[in-house]
């Protein structure tokens, strides 16, 4: 098993103190099907209220007990908030996987995520609130086209719905930005309203 932990936010190895904020002012969420992408340092508001800023990715993140000569590990440190004016949201590391530009499933995520320097699987968001978390994935060392996404479902009356959002993160210089359209990401997880 090739896993390995993420280190506290006080490591030497997190850069992740203090990069971005993010606008949590709280407004009514719409729960419709929604496709977004963004780049890295970029505020993306999802419909259903969830707001995201990849601030910084490691692509060759150093831990001492992981030892491969075909992966390595790549640290994702991102900003996430809720505006929903009403609803809490439960954020679990199903919801963050890492792909190619063609949607497939490339990283194995680490077991946990380090929300504010504290592993954890699963976090709260009451409205208005934002957490800062750091998600380890091991990729093989060849991949260069690296995509965060999210995807939530949610089961309305009569109806489900996918609110998805594809980070580029595979440029910190923020050059890369694609298309939505060009991946296809997966459903991972659903919510009943």
């Amino acid at each position: 098993d090739n896993q390995s932990t993420t280190p506290d936010a006080d490591s030497e190895n997190d850069s992740s103190k203090d990069e971005g904020t993010l606008d949590l002012t709280l407004k009514k969420s719409v729960y419709k099907d929604e496709s977004l992408a963004g780049v890295v340092g970029e505020q993306i508001i999802n419909t259903d209220g969830f707001v995201i800023m990849v601030t910084s990715v490691e692509g060759n993140f150093n831990d001492p007990d992981f030892v491969s000569t075909k992966n390595k590990l790549v640290k994702v440190n991102l900003l996430i908030g809720n505006i929903d004016e009403k609803r809490t949201k439960s954020i679990e590391q199903k919801h963050f996987k890492l792909t190619n530009e063609s949607g497939a499933l490339i990283g194995q995520i680490n077991e946990d995520i380090d929300i504010d320097g504290r592993v954890k699987s699963a976090i709260p968001l009451s409205p208005g609130t934002s957490a800062k978390l750091s998600i380890l994935y091991e990729v093989p060392k060849s991949q260069q086209k690296l995509f965060l996404t999210r995807s939530q479902e949610y089961l309305l009356a009569d109806k489900m719905v996918a609110v998805r959002v594809a980070v580029d993160i595979s440029d910190s210089d923020n050059s890369n930005a694609v298309q939505y359209d060009e991946i296809q990401l997966m459903n991972n997880g659903s919510m009943v309203l």
